[in-house]
């Protein structure tokens, strides 16, 4: 039995003694750390926090600045922070369109597809004019598989500005999983050859 704690104990010592060491590559190696909030963020999300302590607000300042404080947070990466605050700012002013389009992303990154039409549908009633949402609306209906629905809210997100290379991109990318050749066509014929 004793001989057999002396192996035991042995072998620990020489696994743990391997474990801190630390080999020559991981030197080197780069981490990704998180971006660490500004001071001016601070402040800025110091001072939003004792405007609304005050409550001396008005329900339309208050959602604003909870608007405002959810931005930020959302900045920060605190998304649930963000979603809390959106939230209780659309129950004050349900016509908050900025709110619709940022859930709407949210949805979109969770893989929400309906709750991502149904905000970004919102914004667009609020306001047709509102070209983010019709952006980012196709981005989701690109995800979501919808592709020719898609095509049709990139193609008008497109038609405001042809020389964006961030919307040519997307119209591209849909167009691309609808039917390759045409979009390979459209897309030589798009850009200058500089002959």
């Amino acid at each position: 039995m004793k001989t057999f704690l002396r192996g035991c104990s042995i072998a620990v010592f020489i696994f743990i003694s391997g474990c801190s060491t630390s080999p020559e590559w991981r030197k080197n190696a780069i981490f990704a750390t998180p971006l660490q909030p500004s001071l001016q963020q601070e402040v800025i999300l110091a001072r939003i926090e004792q405007i609304l302590a005050s409550r001396s607000l008005t329900e339309d300042e208050y959602a604003q600045l909870l608007y405002e404080r959810g931005v930020l947070y959302d900045s920060l990466g605190l998304r649930a922070l963000a979603r809390n605050d959106f939230s209780m700012a659309l129950s004050m002013r349900p016509d908050m369109l900025e709110i619709f389009n940022f859930l709407g992303i949210y949805f979109t990154q969770a893989a929400n597809y309906d709750a991502a039409y149904e905000a970004f549908d919102s914004v667009l009633e609020l306001d047709p004019t509102y070209n983010n949402a019709r952006f980012n609306r196709g981005i989701a209906l690109y995800y979501g598989g919808r592709l020719k629905l898609a095509q049709d809210d990139l193609q008008a997100f497109y038609q405001v500005d042809p020389n964006d290379p961030i919307r040519s991109l997307w119209l591209y990318l849909v167009e691309k999983e609808i039917d390759s050749d045409s979009a390979k066509k459209t897309a030589e014929t798009a850009i200058p050859t500089g002959e």
